[in-house]
């Protein structure tokens, strides 16, 4: 974690020398500019956008540093600031306190002590960015909590916010999901999802990206990631989680987080698909694209493998499942449409020759 330090002095040897004599870096600190008065200063601290600390003299000319302290204290209060003045006037000291001045120091400055005052404001900083974290983090889980639950939840004022954020939203399941946990206990699988989980919250928070995952089905992982700059969507994202232990369902856009319900429910009945995909990837838009409408039934088929239960061809037989799994994949049906043909043709199979055995079948 690093942070962002501005030097304001009118004395351009003070600025480089409390700029150069100081190793910053090894401080986690990096010195973003100097400025010689107040006025300067305020032109800065708008051209940087992100200042965390700033070090100012008093005495400067056109804005001074009790001015650039309550410029400050109203427009940029997370800023903190560290006086340095040469009057060891009360008066001075307790007008920079009201303005919120963390710490008042007089010349000649020690060093040594600069370097403490610095070190306790950036361990204030890093606590109030991670409370800030994690009220954000909360904020978004019960905004996707919201939009996934099947009964409305309360949210305060602050959680309703998070609908106008823009996230990108995906699905991942677990491969042979039922071949693999059928021999575990609970503990064992509950284990094995957060290790699934937390690979993929982890690989993304390391790269930047603020994410929440939620489990909506017993192999089902919905990943919504909070998007600040559509440029690096989707792309960076399907590089970077890739396994060829999970099967990832990809969203065709980045969404406003009110919207999530309604593509969740597109996501999860793509799952659909996944019999039919052999790379492991399911690109939503792709998918909708080339399945405009459902698939022909397959009577020919069907009639095929009426004839070939007369002939009693196991052989055959065999060669017409291969066939008929062929025309499944090809013309992208949907697994339980899979199953309504596969039973409608043993139904016929069973009508047809059942009476040679006494045996009739109904739907």
């Amino acid at each position: 974690m690093s942070f962002n330090m501005l030097i304001v002095d009118d004395e351009p040897v003070i600025c480089r020398g409390l700029e150069n004599t100081i190793q910053w870096e090894q401080h986690n600190v990096k010195v973003v500019d100097t400025a010689h008065d107040g006025e300067d200063a305020i032109e800065k601290i708008q051209r940087h956008a992100h200042v965390d600390i700033v070090i100012t003299d008093v005495k400067m000319p056109n804005v001074d540093g009790l001015q650039l302290a309550s410029f400050l204290h109203e427009r940029y209060p997370q800023i903190r600031m560290i006086v340095i003045s040469g009057y060891d006037e009360f008066a001075y000291a307790q007008k920079a306190i009201q303005l919120g001045v963390k710490d008042y120091l007089l010349k000649p400055v020690n060093v040594e002590e600069l370097v403490q005052k610095v070190r306790g404001l950036t361990r204030e900083i890093a606590d109030e960015r991670k409370l800030r974290a994690e009220f954000r983090e909360t904020s978004l889980k019960n905004a996707i909590f919201q939009q996934i639950a099947d009964v409305p939840v309360r949210c305060p004022h602050p959680f309703r916010a998070c609908e106008d954020v823009k996230i990108y939203p995906f699905i991942s399941v677990l491969q042979e999901y039922m071949q693999k946990m059928k021999h575990l206990s609970d503990d064992k699988i509950n284990v094995q999802k957060m290790r699934w989980k937390n690979l993929i919250d982890t690989t993304l928070n390391q790269n930047g990206f603020e994410s929440v995952s939620v489990f909506t089905g017993e192999n089902v992982l919905l990943t919504c990631v909070k998007v600040e700059n559509e440029d690096r969507f989707p792309k960076k994202i399907v590089s970077l989680l890739k396994q060829d232990w999970l099967t990832f369902i990809w969203s065709d856009e980045v969404i406003h987080l009110a919207r999530l319900k309604a593509k969740m429910t597109e996501l999860t009945r793509a799952i659909n698909y996944l019999p039919l995909v052999e790379d492991g990837e399911i690109v939503l838009s792709k998918f909708e694209r080339e399945r405009r409408r459902v698939p022909t039934y397959p009577y020919d088929l069907e009639k095929k493998f009426v004839d070939e239960f007369l002939q009693f061809g196991s052989a055959g037989l065999r060669d017409l499942s291969d066939e008929l799994f062929r025309y499944f994949r090809s013309h992208k049906f949907f697994l339980e449409e899979v199953v309504q043909v596969c039973r409608e043709i043993l139904i016929k199979v069973i009508n047809q020759y059942g009476p040679l055995l006494g045996t009739m079948c109904t739907r």
